[in-house]
């Protein structure tokens, strides 16, 4: 199967690696999945990603400080107000979403924190967010269903950190704005900035603008302020979703599949155009490979075809039957994952450690959202690779993706994946928070050692194999011919 788009389609590669298309013209009816491959590889320049500039070797600023782009209002008051009650009351249709699934009690309620063990004081969970500045249609959905993942987590134990940026401004920041003293009147905290950082400006590595912006969004945790001393810790669950469509069981699913399988990292799956997996240029399997074979011409004519080597065949199996299965790196659109690597400077305690892994007497620095190492010839991947990458090299190699979480990036989109690959309430129905046996055991049996190669692909034309922690050791810069 190919995927065949004409050529008068315009794609919009916007914000956090994700695919936009432009709204509101009817374009998604031009979109076809056909059986044969006729399409100009020139067509499939919205799949390239920038090459890094090869000027400097710092992976990503210690600074925080930022100048602050400047904020000119857009919407009216009343439009602001329409959009904050249809966020704060899930009941209201003021303004247009798809419905949701009621929240299973009975499965998430374990997430709940009990006061007799948890400090009201402590934040148990902190939502982070990178919002375009023009998918204000989307907020309805999207923070919603965040508002209610809040509310029935204990608003004192969450926090919600949201910066905006980049795109052409359409009333987002007026929203987020107004938004701030009803979050906090529940009891939350509320961070909001909307720093002069751009992902599409001319001339700057985009990589290091996303991981910029994505390490804003974890400030108040990994550089709280005197008043926020304290009140995040090892134990704190960042919950971090890009601009999706997603609702609130999908929100609960992540974190409970984090803590019921022990996990370090959860992630969802994101979908595009009639069901094509998107995120294929960051994630990668256990065995260090894309999630779906992408030609040198850079095609999605295989996207079809998920997982289809031998090697994956474990968790290809785990896939089809919707059970979270182990990979070496994810994102995927949203992403749970606990706070312990943001603050630690060794590696995780009682970890077996090998060849494959980092020498546990190396001091190492917390992580953080990075480009690549230059200088070091370490490969041009997006941050998330590169995060996941340095949670492996620390001993939090425990990453998995949920695959009954389904996302998709706009309105009209996300509700059609959700009835396209399912409602995460379709696979779980009314069960508990008990791990499940079968059909196939829902428990993941963990791989403590990373994969020997990555695949590393700065571009689809250049694709190639390179050791897992490249550029970490100092005898890791050799590479391997791509395997095709």
């Amino acid at each position: 199967m190919a995927v065949i788009v004409e050529n008068k389609l315009h794609f919009l590669g916007k914000n956090l690696g994700s695919l936009r298309f432009i709204k509101n013209v009817g374009i998604q009816h031009e979109i076809n999945i056909w059986t044969e491959w006729s399409m100009p590889t020139d067509d499939w320049e919205w799949m390239k990603r920038p090459t890094a500039p090869a000027v400097e070797n710092t992976p990503f600023e210690m600074s925080l400080t930022v100048q602050e782009a400047p904020h000119v209002p857009l919407l009216t008051h009343s439009d602001v107000a329409s959009y904050v009650e249809s966020i704060m009351n899930p009941e209201l249709t003021a303004r247009p979403r798809f419905s949701c699934p009621a929240i299973n009690v009975r499965r998430y309620q374990h997430l709940q924190p009990h006061p007799m063990f948890f400090e009201r004081t402590k934040v148990h969970y902190m939502f982070a967010m990178n919002l375009r500045d023009e998918g204000v249609e989307l907020l309805p959905r999207l923070l919603a269903s965040v508002i209610e993942a809040m509310r029935f987590l204990g608003p004192h134990y969450c926090a919600l950190s949201l910066v905006g940026g980049g795109g052409t401004p359409d009333g987002v920041y007026d929203v987020l704005e107004a938004l701030r003293p009803h979050v906090e009147g529940m009891g939350a905290r509320y961070y909001l900035r909307h720093p002069a950082i751009y992902s599409e400006a001319g001339g700057q590595d985009r990589i290091m603008q996303l991981a910029r912006l994505r390490n804003l969004a974890l400030a108040p945790l990994t550089n709280p302020s005197r008043q926020d001393s304290g009140r995040y810790t090892n134990e704190t669950t960042v919950i971090f979703t890009n601009d999706v469509a997603i609702c609130t069981e999908d929100i609960l699913e992540l974190v409970h599949q984090r803590k019921v399988q022990e996990a370090d990292m959860t992630c969802a799956m994101d979908w595009i155009l009639e069901g094509l997996f998107y995120d294929v240029w960051v994630s990668r399997t256990l065995a260090g490979n894309i999630f779906f074979r992408v030609p040198l011409n850079g095609s999605w004519e295989f996207s079809a075809q998920l997982m289809p080597n031998s090697t994956d065949a474990p968790s290809r199996e785990r896939f089809d039957a919707r059970r979270p299965f182990q990979v070496f790196a994810c994102w995927n659109g949203a992403v749970a994952f606990h706070a312990a690597p943001l603050f630690r400077t060794g590696i995780r305690p009682g970890v077996s450690w090998s060849s494959d892994v980092a020498d546990p007497r190396h001091k190492v620095d917390p992580v953080r959202f990075r480009r690549n190492m230059e200088l070091d010839g370490e490969c041009y991947m997006g941050e998330p690779t590169l995060f996941a990458k340095d949670l492996w090299y620390r001993g939090f190699g425990k990453i998995a993706v949920v695959p009954s979480v389904a996302l998709s990036y706009t309105m009209a989109d996300g509700e059609k994946m959700k009835r396209l690959k399912g409602w995460v309430s379709d696979f779980v129905g009314d069960k508990g928070p008990e791990l499940d046996e079968n059909p196939i055991p829902e428990r993941i049996t963990w791989q403590l050692s990373p994969p020997k190669e990555v695949l590393c692909a700065r571009t689809w034309q250049t694709q190639r194999w390179v050791p897992w922690d490249q550029s970490l050791r100092p005898s890791s810069g050799m590479e391997t011919q791509l395997k095709l």
